[in-house]
């Protein structure tokens, strides 16, 4: 339905202008390594690589085109779009496959069970198990404070702290043999950063390559 009340003369449903001159770049490097026998395909990778930008899950209801999962970005805020540059939401420095395929000697042109009964060569022959293992880095962390630090009556998601210089990011209590849990150290130092001046935007980036979750490891079969 049209109005012409509408913001947008025509448009009933667009309230919004939205800012999509984003910047992104990725760079990476890729080992492979294939072998192949009759029976048996082995296929491994590693990559290195490394995303950024200056969007990704930045502002998600602020006039900003995202996936809208996580905040942390200031742009809307009156920041540059420059502060918001960082590694990307979803950047994962390394990651390795290894995937195998292996034809089960069973079946029509195997060395068993070829002259089977054919019913039982229908069920039980020619078939192969595949597998995928999966091994990748965590995502990197997003550093929000709950407050809208005087800025924003009307707010809607967080702003982030300022860091603290020399403080270390990575908790140095954390313990790999206590990795999380009520009486164990939290993997992040709350230390390293605080609440910027009443006011003011903090100046922590959108997302800290320098703490990453924990690996994540997948098996398909």
């Amino acid at each position: 339905l049209y109005s012409l009340a509408s913001q947008y003369l025509g448009y009933s449903g667009i309230f919004f202008f939205y800012v999509a001159s984003v910047y992104s770049s990725f760079n990476s490097a890729l080992i492979s390594y294939r072998w192949q026998a009759r029976h048996l395909t082995l296929y491994t990778n590693f990559r290195w690589s490394k995303s950024l930008d200056n969007a990704s899950d930045a502002s998600p209801d602020k006039q900003a085109l995202s996936t809208g999962s996580v905040g942390g970005g200031q742009y809307s805020f009156g920041a540059t779009a420059a502060s918001d540059r960082s590694v990307s939401t979803f950047n994962i420095p390394y990651a390795w496959n290894f995937v195998a395929v292996y034809d089960l000697p069973f079946g029509t042109s195997q060395p068993f069970g070829r002259n089977a009964w054919k019913p039982l060569r229908l069920a039980f022959g020619d078939w192969n198990i595949s597998g995928v293992e999966r091994l990748t880095t965590g995502y990197p962390f997003t550093p929000t404070i709950a407050s809208d630090n005087y800025i924003d009556t009307t707010h809607t998601h967080e702003i982030r702290p300022n860091l603290v210089p020399g403080v270390p990011l990575v908790n140095p209590d954390w313990k790999r043999s206590c990795p999380t849990g009520n009486l164990c150290a939290p993997y992040v130092n709350y230390s390293a950063f605080e609440l910027p001046p009443a006011g003011q935007l903090g100046n922590a980036p959108r997302t800290i390559g320098g703490i990453t979750g924990p690996m994540v490891q997948t098996l398909d079969l």
